[in-house]
């Protein structure tokens, strides 16, 4: 598979001046302005549609999340969480990371061009590379068949369509975590986007700083990702994958080095 030129993408940075940051701080905003008034976790929650992929699945965020609940020692106010629901009706559990990394490990072909192209797609979801606006397409309370009124504003998410010509057979079926690949990369966009709020809440709201916006949070988790595709393809140690989980409290962003090698042809220093 020769490179494209389209995914071609050059070395990111995080941090309080990176290019990432006001998109970042923008999706925090949207997730901030959503109505959550007479809303609780587990007793009144509100359902968003977000995308309806090709294999008929729906991607929509439920909040408030259970970290929102105030008997919990850490309250994060806006907590939410991705779900899927599925062609025939059913939803999708609610994935675990180990969960993710498994479905990676399973569903990752043999061809290495195949393995880089995966690769760069999730470090462009790091970095939000190429991100366009997605508005919301239907609001509903959970529990009642009542349609809400919905945000006439968008958040800023994977651009599927333009990857989705460069995709190959291994894209097809709903083998990721029991989903299309395209949900199972919007769960993952939505699932670093809570990440991101928890962590700007935790530093402004609960510790009174200004949030650093570095690597913590959607950077991390989706360099993780990365390193799990890395140690399939052989590109990065067991023992050092080990290592790094073990001391990072359950993270192991790949670095500079590792990531260009596991991309490559498509990441370039």
């Amino acid at each position: 598979m020769p490179m494209n030129k389209r995914l071609l993408t050059s070395v990111k940075r995080a941090g309080k001046r990176s290019p990432l940051t006001p998109i970042r701080l923008a999706n925090i905003s949207w997730v901030k302005s959503l109505d959550r008034a007479g809303l609780s976790y587990e007793h009144r929650e509100a359902m968003l549609d977000l995308h309806v992929t090709s294999a008929g699945e729906t991607i929509s965020i439920q909040y408030p999340g259970k970290e929102s609940n105030r008997t919990r020692n850490a309250v994060y106010q806006y907590d939410f969480r991705p779900k899927v629901k599925l062609a025939d009706g059913s939803y999708s559990p609610d994935l675990t990371f180990f969960q993710i990394w498994e479905a990676l490990l399973d569903n990752m072909p043999s061809c290495p061009e195949a393995r880089a192209l995966i690769g760069v797609i999730f470090y462009r979801m790091a970095y939000m590379v190429d991100y366009v606006e997605h508005t919301p397409l239907e609001l509903n309370y959970l529990h009642e068949p009542v349609c809400m009124d919905v945000p006439s504003t968008g958040y800023l998410g994977l651009d599927y369509e333009s990857i989705k010509p460069f995709l190959g057979e291994w894209s097809c079926g709903k083998t990721w975590a029991g989903m299309s690949f395209e949900a199972f990369l919007r769960y993952n966009d939505l699932l670093a986007l809570n990440e991101d709020v928890k962590y700007w809440y935790r530093a402004t709201a609960l510790g009174g700083k200004e949030w650093k916006a570095d690597g913590v949070g959607r950077v991390n988790t989706m360099l993780t990702h990365l390193t799990v595709i890395g140690f399939q393809a052989q590109k990065v140690h067991f023992a050092s994958l080990i290592e790094r989980f073990s001391r990072s409290k359950g993270v192991c962003p790949a670095n500079k080095d590792e990531a260009i090698s596991i991309c490559a042809p498509h990441l370039v220093g």
